[in-house]
């Protein structure tokens, strides 16, 4: 199994190569959207693994890019964002429990620094 993995910080990629390698993959990797989205036409992979934020196309981009040649291509989104996702399809009750931590979260009073 080959897996492209795409991320701009060389010390995750990697780790994450070595992982992946240990755990009986092949991974091929680069720091770079459009560049990744080159190999991914040029090789066949069973995964891609990309990060939201890095050069050339961003991972959205890059994910946009991969469904239209390949609908259906595994993708994993790989990021530090601290943004929180629910994956489409979903339990609806899923997104009204989000809302809910979210929101409550919003809420809490911050506490100083000086405590």
């Amino acid at each position: 199994m080959r897996i492209l993995l795409v991320d701009d910080e060389i010390g995750i990629r990697e780790i994450v190569t070595n992982v992946l390698t240990e755990a009986g993959f092949r991974v091929d990797s680069t720091g770079n959207g459009t560049k990744a989205l080159q190999m991914f036409r040029r090789r066949r992979y069973d995964l891609v693994i990309t990060d939201l934020l890095h050069p050339g196309l961003n991972g959205a981009e890059l994910i946009g890019k991969i469904r239209r040649l390949k609908p259906w291509h595994p993708v994993l989104l790989f990021t530090a964002s601290p943004i929180p996702t629910l994956a489409k399809p979903c339990d609806v009750r899923d997104i009204a429990a989000a809302a809910r931590l979210l929101t409550e979260r919003k809420k809490k009073p911050k506490k100083s620094r000086r405590q």
